[in-house]
């Protein structure tokens, strides 16, 4: 009986060890669940690992999850939210329209914006070039100069073409008026021998010998070896650009030693070498049905490396000014878009209207026109109000990258089928004569 006793007083010992150790197991489950719940369904309260970027179209929002640094975790995570309650009911809780999404739904190409790299490419170095004049110095007080100030990038100098005749009177204005000393080191004139005619073409002959000059003089360091600049952008002096923007536009393109270029106007572009300037009397020569022979007018327009070293033969050679005055082009963009369609370079569209008419919206990169419509179309008007709106691009919204359609009328002319591809012709010009617009390749 004393043994019996013994082992059920054993027995209930070893029990009541046993029940400790479940419960101490217990809680180590316990906890262990406690912190995989935190870890996996709590991250509001630290940095969360995805974001969600949403990109409306005509009929419904897509959702792209991205990897992403610590500096939006509090921006994330309200987007996070509001994609779960989405994901439940789609059709009673959409997202609201903002401006920024109902400025991209139904535009052409759509897609949506790739993840944000972990380690985003630096920002490109854009050299800034512009056409101007001293028939009066109004455009430089009301644009070239403060563009200084507003988006050509500090210490860079904004390069401003204009004709040799203007040379004295510019040194002149350095020396004695005090704005124009003031702002003498951030401007470097690029003189032109491109006088007045009666026909526009004079403006293409800036391009062509301007952006020569810049290749020579300024492309390069010091030591002729290295390159300065990843963009040229040339444009008119009443132009406005939201530098960093572009910048950012630019950083992520997908390819960028294929020559490109960047034009202001839609994919679909114009017919061939039309401008409203062509007077009344000189008929449109080129086919209007046809997606081979259109191509976005360049204002501004934007070259990469690869494209301006492509095109320098031409510029050199004085190919704008040719194919101006054999078109009776006025304005160089028109120009430029018929020397861009012979090489066939691709053309991506940055939203930039033609004036401030057009109103102002987050997407927009830039405004043409500016000073010319009062003082709230003046250049620090425009930069001010562009100040006060939300950055275009972030982790949640990314470029929409829309091209036009492949340039390859030229390969079907009679010119191209005597001298092959302009890349191939160096300084030696061949004009593609307005009687070949017709005419096509046999």
């Amino acid at each position: 009986m004393v043994k019996l006793l013994e082992h059920i007083a054993n027995r209930n010992s070893e029990n009541e060890e046993s029940l400790r150790g479940l419960r101490k197991r217990r809680v180590i489950a316990y906890l262990f669940v406690m912190v995989a719940s935190f870890i996996l369904l709590g991250q509001d309260w630290k940095n969360p690992l995805l974001t969600v970027n949403m990109i409306e179209s005509s009929n419904h929002t897509h959702y792209n999850a991205t990897h992403h640094n610590n500096n939006h975790s509090s921006t994330s995570k309200n987007i996070n939210k509001k994609a779960t309650k989405e994901t439940a009911a789609p059709k009673e809780t959409a997202p609201k329209e903002t401006a920024t999404t109902s400025s991209l739904r139904k535009t052409k190409n759509e897609t949506i914006p790739p993840p944000l790299p972990v380690d985003p490419p630096p920002l490109p170095r854009i050299a800034y070039i512009a056409m101007g004049h001293l028939n009066s110095t109004d455009r430089w007080d009301g644009c070239l100069h403060p563009a200084t100030d507003y988006f050509v990038p500090s210490p860079d100098p904004y390069y401003i073409v204009m004709n040799e005749q203007w040379r004295a009177k510019y040194e002149q204005l350095v020396e004695t008026n005090s704005t124009f000393q003031n702002y003498s080191s951030r401007i470097q004139p690029i003189y032109t021998e491109c006088m007045p005619e009666t026909k526009g073409w004079p403006s293409c002959c800036k391009q062509d010998q301007g952006l020569a000059h810049f290749y020579k003089h300024y492309y390069f360091d010091a030591t002729n070896q290295n390159k300065k600049y990843d963009w040229i952008c040339f444009q008119d002096d009443d132009e406005y650009i939201r530098h960093r923007a572009m910048q950012e536009f630019l950083r992520y393109l997908p390819i960028t030693d294929e020559p490109i270029v960047i034009a202001s106007d839609p994919p679909e572009g114009h017919p061939l070498g039309k401008s409203g300037y062509i007077p009344k009397q000189s008929p449109y020569k080129c086919p209007r049905d046809s997606d081979n022979w259109k191509y976005p007018w360049g204002q501004p327009v934007f070259y990469n490396q690869a494209a301006f070293e492509l095109l320098m033969p031409a510029w050199k050679a004085g190919a704008m000014t040719k194919q101006c005055k054999e078109f009776d082009l006025y304005a160089h963009d028109t120009g430029n878009a018929l020397l861009h369609w012979m090489f066939g370079i691709p053309a991506l569209w940055m939203r930039n209207p033609a004036s401030i008419k057009s109103g102002m919206r987050n997407d927009f990169l830039g405004m043409h026109s500016v000073s010319r419509f009062g003082p709230q179309s003046s250049m620090k008007a425009v930069h001010e109000r562009y100040q006060k709106m939300s950055y275009p691009y972030n982790n949640e919204l990314r470029p929409q990258y829309l091209w036009s359609s492949n340039a390859t009328g030229f390969n079907q002319t009679k010119t191209y089928q005597l001298y092959g591809h302009p890349s191939t012709w160096g300084e030696s010009w061949h004009i593609f004569p307005t009687s070949d617009c017709q005419k096509s390749f046999e």
